[in-house]
């Protein structure tokens, strides 16, 4: 089990986490929810997989934690003008940058509007916060690096 691991009530079909291994002490690949049952099962899925779908017990699932590495990797770009991440997303974008009191946590916004900033540290964070915002799905690709 993994000691910062997520809850049932955390999770949303569709939130990109990972699975964490006690044998090898990592982490897997992200993944993003498929489906997730009252016992603890969680179902795990990527884009491309043509396969079954991954067990995990909900004691092994792990955030991904929002840094550079893993914004590119969900396809969010540098605007070089503010020296910030974005990603373009149903005709507007979403602008990530560091909070300046927390290096850990990630300031979002959506679009030009500045009146709803949200802070996260993981992805599936911001995936619900795109959700409160939006009120549609945030559905991410991971293109890895």
């Amino acid at each position: 089990m993994y000691k910062n691991h997520l809850t049932l009530q955390g999770l949303r079909i569709g939130d990109w986490v990972q699975e964490y291994s006690e044998i090898t002490g990592k982490f897997s690949m992200p993944m993003y929810v498929d489906a997730i049952f009252s016992d603890g099962l969680v179902y795990l899925d990527f884009d491309g997989n043509e396969g079954d779908v991954w067990e995990a017990e909900i004691g092994d699932i792990a955030p991904i934690d929002i840094n550079e590495d893993s914004l590119r990797e969900f396809g969010f770009k540098i605007d070089v003008d503010i020296n910030d991440f974005y990603l373009n997303t149903n005709g507007d974008k979403i602008y990530t940058h560091r909070f300046q009191y927390d290096p850990s946590r990630w300031t979002v916004q959506f679009g030009e509007d500045v009146r709803y900033t949200p802070t996260c540290v993981n992805i599936h964070e911001l995936q619900h916060a795109y959700y409160e915002y939006v009120g549609k799905p945030l559905a991410l690709s991971w293109k890895g690096i």
